[in-house]
């Protein structure tokens, strides 16, 4: 059947699992919310204040308030991905750009409602949340 939502996946981050992880081809920063960090079960990560102007899903400007690394782990892939960090209320608890498709090699599919990567055990498929 047709439909026209937004690819949302789970994801680890930094050893807490987030089941609304949107993937937004359209992003060229990966984001997460303060609120989001705040969830994290390990120690707060470090966030580097190098702020960054960004528009909000309503359109306004939103200044970041840094970005921190935080390690992302999905099948058997471990990365170390940059997050922008905003305190904006969002209805996802992370957004996965371009930046992170990019260092994973991933490949979304909206239609399918997945994401497929290589992993060093073969292709790996992260379905719909």
């Amino acid at each position: 059947m047709p439909h026209d939502d937004a690819l949302v996946i789970t994801l680890e981050l930094a050893g807490t699992i987030f089941t609304k992880i949107l993937v937004d081809t359209r992003s060229a920063v990966n984001v997460v919310s303060q609120k989001t960090l705040q969830l994290i079960s390990q120690p707060t990560p470090v966030i580097d204040h190098e702020t960054t102007p960004l528009n909000s899903f309503e359109g306004k400007s939103v200044r970041s308030l840094g970005i921190v690394p935080l390690t992302t782990k999905t099948h058997d892939v471990e990365l170390e991905t940059r997050f922008t960090v905003v305190d904006h209320s969002m209805p996802f608890d992370a957004i996965v750009g371009r930046p992170c498709l990019h260092q994973t090699k991933a490949v979304p599919s909206v239609y399918h409602q997945c994401l497929k990567f290589l992993s060093p055990s073969g292709e790996k498929t992260i379905r719909w949340s």
